[in-house]
């Protein structure tokens, strides 16, 4: 048996040392360049910011480095991918109690594989660890971060979510980052909200003060990341009180995509802006699940936006509007404003002409929006081109919407698409809307969704006629709280 064994051995050992021929004949140097064909995307785990979309992309996930799965092959390929730096330059480093040694062996070695190539770092703690006002690690990670920080003239991109305690230890040497593109930290603490106390540092270097285009700070107070705020372009803030969102956009002049929110309000002091913010550049923002969001929009100026997301007052969108003179760039809207009323609504979309996307939701829809759809949905295409701005979103493309059923009819959807009288279909054209998307949604439901089965069936003949227009390439897609479409509802239903 023991002789069996070493023959077993043997042959495991010849067939790992070479996986195919094709390896063996060919040089190192033509064999790395065939492995680096091989590289998918292994970004970090990423936040997609799709607020009022009916549905929101998945987080991507963590996925092994392709220098792991290729290595894994045979002795060869592994010799390949290690000489290969393409294949480890993004460095996932998970910081866990009781495996800091072995991690940061392992870290040093993962880094001395990747020259001087630029490095993406995904630095985190296991989710178990977590914590809210919870204590500090209670272990010692400095050896890990050592590791890192030896490379820091490499980072271009960092990703880390850790207590704020480890976040400190991520300060690289004396180089600094002059490569960092891209900082997006948070802290898996918070600490208790004081708006007179000054936080403390949770990211500086030692060298340089970097200078990233691209900055996400979440659970991170403004004074307690240290970079050049003038040099960004895209930002995203997540909890800090009104004075330093303040402070943030009178630097931050440069800003062409920026994500406001959960910004605090002090309960007796004023909020007033020193003054109004011009934002020459920005393109895109979000202002959402904050107490400021009013004050915000009334204090900017934004002449190039195309794209805003807001859950604020929507009375604050037509002098924004024309404060901004955006009426003509601003081409995509999600609002949601439990306040608002239909004439609200309606007020606010006059303003906006030039609307290819829209998405609606936390506002009380009745027929108006649709019936004003369906009023206009056919014109002469001159028309367009002379008299665009006093026309009612000729250019909308796609429609997100989420409402209650009992306050509309499902009646009132198919004119939007299909006109009563068919010469308008024959001589003028159709407004280009070509994606309906509709959540029926109560919003007092708490956490018991809207389901077909109790809401007042839709009639056969209108179902019938929605089918015909999403038959005819119309992407028109209407479902219930738990995800059922309404399509697939009727036909189970029709073949029960």
């Amino acid at each position: 048996m023991k002789k069996l064994y070493e023959k077993r051995y043997l042959i495991k050992t010849l067939r790992n040392k070479f996986h195919d021929k094709l390896a063996a004949a060919l040089p190192v140097e033509l064999l790395s360049r065939i492995f680096v064909f091989c590289i998918e995307d292994h970004s970090v785990p990423i936040k997609r910011h799709t607020a009022l979309n009916l549905h929101d992309p998945p987080y991507r996930r963590r996925t092994r480095p392709t220098g792991f799965i290729l290595g894994a092959v045979c002795k060869r390929w592994q010799e390949i991918a290690r000489s290969t730096p393409q294949l480890w330059t993004t460095v996932s480093v998970k910081i866990k109690e009781g495996d800091i040694d072995f991690c940061a062996q392992f870290t040093r070695d993962w880094l001395s594989r990747t020259g001087n190539l630029p490095l993406t770092l995904d630095i985190y703690q296991p989710e178990d660890t977590q914590t809210i006002f919870g204590p500090p690690p209670a272990f010692d990670a400095s050896p890990i971060f050592d590791k890192i920080n030896a490379h820091s003239s490499q980072w271009a991109t960092i990703s880390a979510n850790v207590h704020s305690n480890l976040m400190r230890l991520l300060h690289g040497d004396e180089n600094g980052a002059p490569r960092l593109h891209t900082l997006d930290i948070a802290t898996i603490n918070h600490h208790p909200f004081h708006q007179h106390l000054i936080p403390p540092i949770v990211f500086a270097l030692s060298g340089p003060t970097p200078g990233p285009t691209r900055v996400t700070l979440h659970h991170i107070r403004f004074p307690s990341a240290i970079v050049v705020w003038e040099a960004i372009t895209y930002l995203d803030i997540q909890e800090a009180p009104i004075a330093e969102c303040y402070a943030i956009l009178q630097r931050a002049t440069r800003l062409i995509e920026c994500y406001i929110q959960e910004i605090e309000l002090p309960g007796l002091e004023s909020v007033s802006p020193p003054h109004p913010f011009l934002l020459p550049q920005l393109k895109v923002l979000h202002i959402l699940w904050n107490d400021a969001k009013e004050i915000l929009l009334n204090a900017l100026t934004l002449p190039s936006l195309t794209s805003l997301h807001s859950d604020g007052p929507l009375s604050t969108l037509p002098s924004l509007i024309t404060r901004s003179a955006c009426k003509s760039t601003l081409t995509k809207l999600g609002v949601s404003d439990m306040e608002a009323s239909m004439a609200d609504l309606m007020r606010a979309l006059e303003s906006v002409p030039m609307l290819t996307q829209l998405a609606i939701s936390g506002i009380k829809l009745d027929d108006t929006l649709f019936d004003r759809l369906a009023s206009t949905a056919f014109f002469d295409p001159a028309q367009v081109h002379a008299n665009a701005d006093n026309m009612f979103l000729p250019h909308l493309t796609s429609l997100t919407l989420v409402s209650d059923p009992a306050l509309f009819s499902f009646e009132a959807i198919a004119p939007i698409f299909i006109s009563k009288h068919e010469h308008e279909q024959e001589r003028r054209k159709r407004r280009p809307l070509s994606r309906f998307w509709l959540e029926v949604r109560d919003p007092n439901d708490g956490n018991m969704p809207l389901q077909w089965h109790i809401i007042d069936p839709v009639h056969p003949v209108e179902v019938d006629l929605l089918r015909t227009i999403k038959d005819g390439g119309v992407d028109l897609q209407i479902y219930d709280g738990k995800g059922v479409d309404l399509f697939m509802y009727d036909a189970d239903e029709s073949d029960g």
